[in-house]
C-alpha cells in the first residue's frame, strides 16, 4: 500500500492513527516518516521479518478505522 497518506484527510488520518494499537500506529508513522524495514524493526524491537505483516496488519486495521461503513457493518443493516 506505500505510505498511510493515500488514506487522505490528514486530520481523520490523525484520529485514526491515534485510535490504532500503539505498534501499529508508530510502525505507519515510521514508514510515513520514510524509515526502511530494518530501522522499523530496530524502532520496535522487531525482527526485520516481521516488519511486513506488521504493516500488512496496521493498514488493514487503519483502513476499517477509516472506513465510516465497513462491510460486515452493511451486512448488519441488509439483515434487519
Amino acid at each position: 500500500m506505500g505510505d498511510v497518506t493515500h488514506f487522505g484527510d490528514r486530520a481523520v488520518l490523525a484520529a485514526a492513527l491515534s485510535r490504532l494499537p500503539p505498534t501499529y500506529s508508530l510502525a505507519l508513522r515510521l514508514r510515513d516518516a520514510g524509515l526502511d524495514r530494518m530501522l522499523i524493526a530496530e524502532c520496535l524491537h522487531l525482527e526485520p521479518e516481521a516488519v511486513d505483516p506488521l504493516l500488512t496488519v496496521a493498514e488493514m486495521k487503519l483502513a476499517v478505522l477509516m472506513d465510516p461503513e465497513p462491510p460486515h457493518r452493511l451486512r448488519h443493516l441488509r439483515a434487519e
